[in-house]
């Protein structure tokens, strides 16, 4: 192990719970430039597998010496809150069992706990790999949430499906996103339907507002025999609409 290598070991282990991966990589020497860079891979066993063994060494002579972890913490707090409603106030001893977890990092501030997700690592640590990945993959600063529209249309789909398993149907979905038959079911008399899946939409302005906006089959629909289910996101409410 390098001697960059050995301080950045120490300066992790000991200050790794208050500040970022980058920041200990710099303190140990590493240029700014490339600092987020190297504490990633220090942390990773593909590239340097024994810098990897010593932390790990190092977290466990801690786990030893301070006999302290997420699930012994909240077990503590538990027995001095029972104590507390049995024999009196035991605000002292509950602050001195928070700043044992404090020191063990079980708390990066007043509101963060961590409970040994995404590797142990910090806020700082998990920032500082977003900003990696996005340099790496720019494509990912062109995802979006769904769309207002999409949503509602999975969400009235899963509502339509929840519907007809209620009513004893066997149910089978499309692959396909836009078509003319949204979900085909098998009912309890081997009948099959095929139904196509309508979010209720209303008028917002104007003497209709408020009320539902018709929609009705296409000429191919019709041919097809497929039926309207309506969903009212609204109400929760589901229901086929019959065709004369």
């Amino acid at each position: 192990m390098t001697p960059k290598q050995a301080q950045f070991v120490n300066i992790f282990i000991e200050k790794g719970t208050i500040q970022s991966a980058k920041q200990c990589a710099i303190d140990a020497g590493y240029s700014e430039g490339i600092a987020v860079v190297v504490a990633s891979k220090l942390q990773n066993p593909k590239y340097y597998p024994h810098v990897v063994d010593e932390l790990e060494r190092r977290r466990a002579e801690l786990n030893r010496r301070y006999s302290i972890s997420y699930k012994t913490h909240i077990q503590k707090l538990a027995e001095l809150r029972d104590s507390a409603e049995a024999a009196g106030n035991y605000t002292g001893a509950i602050a001195a069992e928070k700043y044992r977890g404090m020191v063990a990092g079980l708390y990066i501030d007043r509101k963060e706990i961590m409970h040994g997700t995404i590797d142990q690592m910090t806020v700082g640590e998990v920032e500082d790999k977003l900003i990696e990945l996005r340099r790496n993959y720019p494509f990912l600063a062109s995802l979006r949430l769904l769309h207002k529209t999409a949503w509602k249309g999975n969400l009235a789909e899963n509502l339509a499906i929840t519907f007809l398993l209620k009513k004893g149907n066997l149910i089978f979905k499309t692959i396909h996103d836009t078509g003319c038959v949204d979900i085909v079911t098998i009912d309890k008399r081997g009948q099959i339907h095929l139904y196509d899946v309508k979010s209720v939409s209303r008028y917002h302005s104007g003497k209709k507002k408020g009320r539902r906006i018709s929609r009705s089959r296409t000429a191919y629909q019709k041919k097809l025999g497929v039926e309207l289910l309506f969903v009212d996101l609204d109400n929760n409410k589901c229901w086929i609409t019959d065709h004369v």
